[in-house]
């Protein structure tokens, strides 16, 4: 994310205009109480860090806690297992916070990206189900895009399609929320580097390239919001609200 920021920010002036076009919402860390203990307990912790009905069991999977097919496929009920989904949907002040902030701006979000970690795989909905939406190839096609200009930058390869078809069905996931309750057409979720050679715990030598790859998916999926709106516009330079959050950063599972 502050390779991201710096892009948007510090070298704005060298970004394409139809960069220029787009508000950009940034949310760096959705977990901030699980992501402070990653950083001095558990290097791999998933969850956030709220009381469940067992003392010794802690956290909430706050991708499995959204209220699109809840407690369903890969969607714990146990509160001790790392996919936990919570007592009800939404219940999480992390999701509450999120959904609230899309009910206010909804007629102004045309996109939405989350980055997780790790697999190397550009992904769509559904991950709740293996039916394709009725626009999967306009998807595929960004998707097919995002990956050729990856490779473009840093010659590694993403592979790409619907979450459920390249890593597993999964129940209350934030793409699924964006698409089937928010509406918003042009939903992504990357898993960022590796392929699996050092998994969760890359080198510090991969954090650039990372927020290289992070950005070229970014720019394509700006790039096709903004001809895709202007194209219908009576305005010569329309500006859209996309937002862009990262649900997990990089030390949590997906």
């Amino acid at each position: 994310m502050i390779y991201i920021t710096n892009e948007l920010i510090y070298n704005r002036q060298l970004l394409p205009n139809f960069m220029k076009d787009i508000n950009f919402v940034l949310m760096p860390i959705l977990n901030p109480d699980g992501y402070t203990y990653s950083q001095e307990k558990d290097r791999l912790w998933r969850k956030n860090r709220v009381k469940t009905s067992k003392k010794e069991c802690i956290g909430i999977d706050l991708n499995r806690n959204w209220n699109y097919d809840w407690n369903n496929t890969n969607s714990d009920k146990d509160c001790c297992s790392d996919s936990y989904r919570g007592s009800a949907p939404n219940s999480e002040l992390e999701i509450k916070a999120i959904i609230q902030y899309f009910k206010k701006n909804l007629t102004r979000i045309k996109g939405y990206i989350t980055f997780h970690s790790y697999g190397q795989i550009i992904m769509y909905p559904w991950g709740y189900t293996k039916e394709n939406l009725k626009d999967y190839n306009e998807l595929h096609d960004i998707a097919t895009s995002m990956s050729l200009k990856i490779f473009e930058k840093t010659s590694n390869i993403y592979t790409k399609g619907s979450a459920s078809s390249t890593m597993y069905q999964a129940s209350g996931t934030s793409i699924d929320w964006m698409r089937g309750k928010a509406n918003i057409k042009y939903v992504f979720a990357l898993e960022l580097r590796d392929g699996g050679e050092n998994g969760f715990e890359l080198s510090t030598s991969e954090i650039i390239p990372t927020g290289q790859e992070a950005f070229c998916a970014i720019s394509v999926l700006a790039k096709h919001i903004v001809l895709k709106y202007q194209s219908g516009s009576t305005f010569c330079r329309p500006v859209y609200s996309i937002l862009y959050t990262i649900l997990f950063i990089i030390y949590t599972y997906t």
